[in-house]
């Protein structure tokens, strides 16, 4: 569960994926106006990203129909998974 509040009202939180942590902010309505608004996800993770970071922008709607942001976040996580391999993995969490 998200206890960390930082940059912008963002909030910490982590989800395990085939057994690995995988840390991410998220903001809800981040962007948008009186009829549509998007939520912004960054993902913290090697198995989501060859950098480590990831940027997500996604309709609020497509969020609320996951039954919530942390049901969301982890669908694309398990769709975004990739290994990493023993080497990268070494850095992974410096």
């Amino acid at each position: 569960m998200g206890t960390i509040t930082d940059k912008d009202g963002y909030t910490r939180y982590t989800v395990v994926v085939n057994g690995q942590p995988i840390e991410y902010r998220y903001c809800p309505r981040r962007f948008g106006g009186e009829t549509f608004t998007h939520d912004h996800f960054e993902f913290l993770s090697f198995h989501i990203s060859e950098t480590g970071y990831r940027s997500h922008f996604v309709n609020s709607e497509a969020v609320d129909s996951a039954n919530g942001f942390e049901q969301y976040a982890e669908l694309f996580c398990k769709a975004m998974f990739k290994d990493v391999s023993p080497q990268l993995d070494l850095f992974a969490y410096i």
